[in-house]
């Protein structure tokens, strides 16, 4: 029985039987579900729409699923998230069941967003948050239909995380292909090693004039296809991607024949990719245990989500105990600076060493700080100090400070009346990489935690990674690998950055969003990392009730 909407049933062969249940919110996008899944080979168990989800959420069939002895895997696709409890549940009863869940969430855009809410009448919480709260229960996140079927198919057909980390290698009749796929893969942050001095060695022993490196180029050298799979093999590759071009019929089944014996020299995954390929030839790679594409895209994004799969029964940590040193405040709102940095302290986040000036006569208490300074106004309603004058850097004279102060405190009393004091602090930075750490409770899915780039490039490069807490330091590294600003800190051209520090701090930020739900929003930016040490130059905290 088909509970959905899903003219594809209506077609005889579209839909094969097998072992993945389809759960959708949007009754329309099954048949475009089904048809995906089915050009990969993938079998179905259930298939079932939810419609608007008056009395039974996507949820509940999620339970459901994580029982169903013929379901292995299931395929969500989600507009919005109803109840996050009720999901969370059923997410942990498919990991306990050791059923790995694949998932599609719409919404990305602020369009897309609208289209969402517009279909389902929810309430919906940031794509990026989602999403992150998707990842930190197990689940592998697709952002389009091709990578959706291309996870299902790959999931099912091979077995996650991999005995050793994925060492993928190209060989291909075409060259053309071969640079194609490499770009691909590049382009998507899968990196193509070269095969060791032995094995290029090797390589030239072959009868092929092509360079030994991977991606490899058979040049039309079919006979030698077994050879050269087996020395990327002896060499540490594990996963075989091969490039079929268009061949002639009878040369076609002789180069078949080939795969099937690089795959016999002892391979653990091998991928196909032919533009042009029937089912019947489909069916026989499958039935070897071979995944077949029509193009490298969708196979290299999946590829790339599962190369950090742990595997489908693996529970997130267990929330951490934090000890705040001090209390937080019993205000609620925005706390000014001075204030939020006090909590950061309580967490052993270190900020610049500083004094509060609450009259002219403060000045003299400055003495005791290294110049440059900063001076900013202090005030519990204004998040952007800036934009009304009450920031000023690189003090270094008296006369410089006495000014300053004045000008800050007229703009303070324009801006906030009912502030008057002003924070005065040594500057920081010196070379340092400037760091965002945020934290942003979502009213959909709780907590997340964003650690990037920061500064003024925070909205210009938008390089950052959004995480739900808990989440470990080795998690986080793993995540910021993939963005530039990762790539800086763990050192560029001679410069040397405390990532350990950084990393530290983030965890610290997370595991105090979950002791703390009066915690609505934390910013830290710029956080300097040094070569030694961070330090928060700024931080706004805003609490709830």
């Amino acid at each position: 029985m088909a509970m959905a909407i899903a003219p594809i049933y209506q077609y005889p062969g579209r839909v094969l039987p097998g072992e993945v249940a389809v759960l959708s919110q949007s009754g329309g996008m099954v048949s475009s579900i089904l048809t995906g899944l089915g050009q990969r080979g993938v079998g179905i168990s259930r298939t079932v729409s939810c419609g608007n989800e008056l009395l039974v959420t996507i949820a509940d069939y999620l339970a459901v699923m994580a029982d169903d002895p013929e379901t292995r895997t299931i395929v969500l696709f989600l507009e919005t998230i109803r109840d996050i409890g009720a999901l969370r549940s059923g997410l942990a009863r498919c990991r306990a069941a050791g059923k790995p869940v694949i998932a599609l969430k719409v919404g990305q855009s602020e369009s897309g967003q609208k289209a969402a809410l517009s279909h389902t009448g929810a309430i919906a919480g940031s794509y990026r948050n989602t999403v992150a709260f998707l990842q930190r229960e197990g689940v592998l996140v697709a952002d389009d239909i091709e990578t959706l079927a291309a996870l299902a198919e790959l999931v099912t057909r091979f077995s996650w995380p991999m005995a050793a980390p994925p060492r993928p290698f190209i060989l291909a009749i075409s060259g053309g292909f071969a640079a194609l796929a490499a770009d691909e893969m590049t382009a998507l942050g899968l990196v193509l090693e070269d095969p060791s001095a032995n094995a290029a060695a090797e390589l030239r022993t072959l009868p092929n004039q092509s360079l030994p490196v991977n991606p490899y180029d058979l040049a039309a050298q079919n006979p030698i296809i077994p050879k050269a799979a087996d020395i990327f093999r002896r060499d540490g590759f594990n996963q075989m991607i091969f490039g079929l071009a268009l061949l002639k019929p009878d040369i076609r089944v002789i180069v078949q024949k080939l795969i099937l014996e690089a795959k016999a020299t002892g391979f653990e995954q091998v991928y196909v990719v032919s533009p042009e390929i029937d089912r019947e030839e489909m069916a026989f790679f499958n039935s070897h245990g071979i995944s077949v594409s029509g193009g490298t895209r969708a196979l290299v994004k999946a590829m790339k989500i599962l190369s950090r799969y742990r595997g489908p029964a693996i529970s997130p940590p267990a929330p951490r105990p934090v000890r705040l040193s001090a209390p937080l405040p019993a205000q609620s709102g925005l706390l000014n600076e001075a204030t939020s940095k006090q909590v950061l302290e309580t967490l052993g986040i270190r900020t610049p060493k500083s004094r509060i000036l609450r009259s002219e006569a403060d000045l003299a208490s400055l003495s005791g700080l290294s110049r440059p300074l900063v001076m900013k106004g202090l005030s519990d309603t204004i998040a952007h100090k800036t934009e009304h004058g009450l920031v000023a850097l690189n003090l270094r004279t008296d006369a410089e400070i006495a000014e300053t102060y004045a000008r800050i405190r007229a703009a303070l009393a324009k801006a906030d009346p009912a502030a008057g004091s002003v924070l005065v602090e040594e500057m920081v930075g010196g070379g340092g990489l400037e760091a965002i750490v945020g934290l942003q409770r979502d009213p959909v899915v709780g907590p997340v935690v964003v650690v990037g780039a920061g500064g003024i490039l925070v909205e210009l490069l938008d390089d950052a990674v959004v995480i739900q807490p808990p989440f470990t330091v080795a998690e986080l590294d793993a995540a910021l690998a993939e963005t530039k600003f990762g790539r800086l800190l763990a050192g560029y051209r001679g410069k040397v950055y405390d990532k350990a520090a950084l990393l530290a701090a983030a965890v610290a930020v997370g595991d105090l969003a979950q002791a703390e739900p009066r915690i609505a929003a934390l910013d830290i930016n710029p956080l300097f990392v040094l070569e030694t040490g961070v330090v928060a130059a700024d931080a706004k905290l805003f609490l709830g009730d």
